[in-house]
């Protein structure tokens, strides 16, 4: 090989290792992006399938047929208790303070009563919320929802009333929700999201109402419960908690493809050195 192709050999040699270089650098930074994004997209339910995902608190409202069921979450898995409320005192937590709530509008379906037993059930949707600042009250319904949507889900339910004396009774009540939409929210700058859609949770509660007029009827309850995960509706195993549309799997793609193309420039340069060292 003359002395001109050979320098020309090595140029281009020369030229593969640089884009090798550059193409693995890329690679190593889109890695490094990628792995920030999803850091910094902290999953509110980090519970796994049985585990607690959350639990509750909330007053339930009743108008013949028609139910709404307001209240917020006292405790999550991924999330510390300043990021649930406002207050600094954990012993002054309310309504009030509460930086996730939830709104209900459900609809009584089937009844049936055994003696003292008041046996319901019915369907429901329900819309999460972030208020930052707090502020939901339960004299204004409305205001559980003042706060940007986060989440929405199908419900379910089944209640049980005892009736302990005229018109005041202990419930004990169950639901079965589905996720419908689960959008990311942030929190002191980490993002954070409610599941992921088509995730299951089994909700159980128990309270106390009071029935106000007979005739309609209406009434009102008080209750507390905590919600655990199902899993997923089509496959029954929970799922992870990511988002399907994450901006970080697709960083991770990329620098994939990219350090498969460094590899294969590296496996060429490599050859052709191997090659021009051969000739003549």
């Amino acid at each position: 090989m003359s002395g001109a192709t050979a320098r020309s050999v090595r140029a281009s040699a020369g030229r593969l290792t640089t884009w090798v270089a550059a193409l693995g650098g890329v690679a190593l930074l889109l890695f490094v992006l990628s792995s920030v994004a999803s850091a910094q997209q902290q999953p509110l339910d980090t519970a796994t399938d049985g585990d607690v995902a959350y639990s509750f608190v909330g007053r339930i409202d009743q108008n013949g047929l028609l139910f709404v069921n307001v209240g917020y979450l006292t405790s999550a898995a991924g999330l510390e208790a300043a990021d649930l409320f406002t207050g600094e005192d954990s012993l002054e937590r309310s309504e009030a303070t509460a930086r996730i709530t939830y709104f209900t509008s459900a609809r009584l379906e089937e009844r049936s009563v055994n003696e003292n037993l008041f046996v319901t059930s019915g369907t429901g949707e329900t819309t999460f919320y972030f208020l930052e600042d707090g502020g939901a009250d339960y004299a204004n319904p409305n205001s559980f929802k003042d706060g940007t949507p986060i989440a929405t889900s199908t419900s379910v339910w089944h209640n049980t009333v005892n009736v302990q004396a005229p018109d005041t009774g202990i419930i004990f009540a169950d639901s079965v929700d589905t996720l419908v939409t689960a959008d990311r929210f942030t929190i002191a700058g980490e993002e954070h999201v409610l599941g992921q859609p088509d995730e299951r949770l089994r909700l159980s509660y128990v309270g106390q109402g009071e029935r106000t007029d007979v005739e309609a009827p209406r009434a009102s309850f008080v209750y507390a419960g905590q919600a655990t995960t199902l899993g997923s509706g089509e496959t029954g195993a929970a799922p992870a908690v990511t988002d399907a549309d994450d901006d970080s799997s697709v960083l991770v793609y990329v620098a994939l493809a990219l350090a498969v193309l460094a590899l294969l420039l590296a496996v060429a340069a490599l050859a052709r050195r191997r090659g021009s060292a051969g000739r003549p």
